[in-house]
């Protein structure tokens, strides 16, 4: 499974594994309610890694204020949208009704590390205090979950198999 996304092409991922929430109908009934959602969730079962992944062409600069706080807090929110609209559709009566992976059951399961990653295709340096930033918009579920929050730019995320590269003009 491929997606493109913020001018990245994420993928190769198995169709089992990979959940295109943005896809969903139930997501696009709630999307125009103030439910926002990162791309995908994926399951990498080797590690136990549940990642919610988010990408963005770029990110305005810290400098910038009251716009990179603005984009702060819209990411944060969809990572936490993103968590209970998954939460939801595998534990609730959505379940039924959305065409969910194949090994969704494990998507849940003890031990499974839940990591909020952020991928900013022309994002240099500076991307640990970004991480920090978004910990901090979400510090109470940050602490409840214990998830981890990786924001990674394009180089890194080729390197860590999530982006195959940019998509073909």
């Amino acid at each position: 499974m491929r997606i493109s996304e913020s001018d990245m092409l994420f993928g190769d991922f198995d169709e089992a594994n990979c959940f295109w929430i943005e896809k969903t109908d139930i997501y696009q009934r709630f999307s125009g309610k103030g439910i926002k959602c990162v791309e995908f969730v994926l399951l990498r079962p080797e590690i136990r890694d549940l990642l919610f992944v988010e990408g963005r062409s770029s990110l305005p600069a810290q400098a910038n204020v009251e716009r990179y706080n603005e984009e702060i807090s819209e990411i944060s929110q969809k990572f936490m949208d993103s968590l209970q609209l998954t939460c939801g559709i595998w534990f609730g009566e959505h379940n039924r009704k959305v065409d969910v992976p194949r090994n969704c059951n494990s998507f849940l399961s003890y031990g499974t590390q839940i990591k909020f990653i952020l991928v900013i295709k022309n994002r240099r340096g500076k991307l640990a205090s970004i991480a920090e930033r978004i910990k901090r918009e979400i510090l109470r579920e940050y602490k409840l979950w214990g998830f981890k929050v990786i924001v990674m730019n394009e180089e890194l995320a080729i390197k860590d198999n999530l982006v195959i590269g940019e998509i073909a003009s």
